[in-house]
């Protein structure tokens, strides 16, 4: 079809739901956002997917790639990451006043004279200062509710505020409903390996 679009043929069924914008092609599917042509992964991606160059390919309900876990997060992995962030915000709590609690039964301030002291202290320090940075936890458990990903936020911020979270429209609460239970309740598809595709050029 895109060979034919390109070539400005008239004989492709429904030729007027293709338009091409900014060197794309994009197609109406019936919702606000219209479906966008990867000239890459060769695939018309729908609404709210997008391409990774790390991962070198389209990703549905895309929210970033993380060089963390080396990974996008989307729909499919979406819970696992936040998962992942709430229990180590809460491994990092429990830590923190292991920490606190051991220095008060060593009579903290007053034991500044053993080692262990110093140790408890860099540790409270430590997994205080992680826990705090795993609060991202927090806000990908908000976003996940809201069915708001971080690029909606970035670079889409005027369709949130057209569609606003619990509201009539793309995000009423049957919608947001609907939307936890494909990507909270999916089904756990496991990660097959796809070679690398060579660079063209």
């Amino acid at each position: 079809i895109i060979a034919a679009l390109n070539s400005d043929s008239q004989d492709i069924p429904n030729r007027s739901i293709y338009v091409k914008q900014f060197q794309t092609w994009t197609r109406s599917s019936g919702s606000d956002d219209p479906d966008k042509y990867c000239s890459t992964c060769n695939v018309w991606r729908p609404p709210r997917a997008s391409h990774c160059s790390e991962c070198n390919g389209c990703m549905e309900r895309f929210d970033h790639h993380c060089g963390v876990v080396g990974t996008c997060i989307a729909k499919l992995n979406h819970r696992w990451f936040t998962l992942l962030l709430l229990s180590g915000q809460f491994g990092c709590g429990l830590l923190l006043c292991g920490s606190i609690l051991r220095l008060l039964k060593r009579d903290y301030p007053s034991a500044w004279k053993q080692a262990e002291t110093y140790i408890l202290i860099v540790l409270a320090v430590t997994y205080g200062y992680h826990g705090l940075m795993l609060i991202f936890g927090n806000a990908h458990c908000l976003s996940l509710v809201l069915d708001v990903t971080s690029k909606d936020m970035v670079s889409n911020w005027q369709h949130v505020q057209k569609n606003p979270p619990c509201l009539p429209g793309a995000r009423s609460p049957c919608r947001l409903v609907a939307v936890w239970q494909s990507v909270c309740c999916g089904p756990v598809r496991p990660r097959t390996f796809r070679p690398p595709r060579p660079a063209s050029g």
